[in-house]
């Protein structure tokens, strides 16, 4: 495994450890210079996403799987900017997260932290986690996510996810509760109005206090992927599944 940041030593060390933690995978960082790798949009500040860009800016780790974390606000298409910018994706390889709008008690990009760093730093674990999960952790109860926009119903697919909020591979699409007469999500025909990050860390550390440290997010992923319950692929994970 390999992480590639741009000037964020403190911040790559402690992910590192934590994909360490859950996934056990060996991990080494690097500090790249990647201007030119992702494209600045023509009519806002921010930037579209870059896979082929990244392959071809980081031939060293050609066999590698890359997790870039970068403090770029990121964008899936540029025809418009209100429902197009995200904060991680995983393509085949190269996952990436943006902390750019990660920083504040609401959605908004910004250049500096204006919440506590403890909160800061769990919302860039838990979204590494997930977009590293795209690739490590497979589960046949996944479903296809799509974001709505309920006002103009534009839609955006984002890929399969669990459908369970305790789960870490459940889709997150902002970072606070939606308001769900502007946005939701539906997964497979559930329509979804909690997917916020802070929502799902709250239910999280809320299970945790309830039921001990063995229900810490972090250890308990690393439990259930260890012991190879990944759902109902397996028969059992974050429940158990009959036939």
């Amino acid at each position: 495994m390999i992480i590639v940041h741009e000037d964020l030593p403190d911040l790559a060390d402690e992910v590192a450890e934590t994909l360490r933690n859950v996934y056990g995978f060996p991990t080494d960082i690097f500090n790249r210079n990647l201007e030119g790798v992702f494209t600045p949009t023509k009519k806002w500040k921010g930037y579209l996403t870059a896979n082929s860009e990244l392959t071809t800016a980081l031939p060293e780790f050609k066999d590698k799987a890359i997790l870039v974390l970068i403090d770029r606000d990121l964008y899936l298409h540029e025809d418009q900017q209100e429902d197009n910018w995200i904060l991680g994706y995983s393509c085949g390889r190269i996952s990436a997260v943006s902390i750019a709008r990660l920083k504040r008690s609401d959605r908004e990009p910004s250049d500096t932290l204006e919440i506590t760093h403890d909160k800061f730093l769990k919302r860039v674990n838990h979204i590494a986690i997930h977009e590293i999960g795209h690739d490590a952790v497979q589960g046949d109860h996944h479903e296809l996510a799509v974001f709505v926009n309920a006002k103009t119903n534009y839609k955006m697919r984002l890929g399969n996810h669990c459908p369970d909020s305790h789960c870490v591979m459940y889709e997150i699409i902002d970072v606070i509760k939606p308001d769900e007469t502007k946005e939701y999500m539906l997964i497979g025909d559930k329509k979804i109005t909690d997917a916020g990050l802070d929502v799902v860390l709250e239910k999280l550390e809320e299970l945790e206090k309830k039921l001990g440290p063995r229900f810490h997010p972090v250890d308990l992923l690393y439990q259930k992927v260890k012991a190879g319950e990944l759902g109902k692929k397996t028969g059992r994970g974050f429940m158990e599944y009959t036939t």
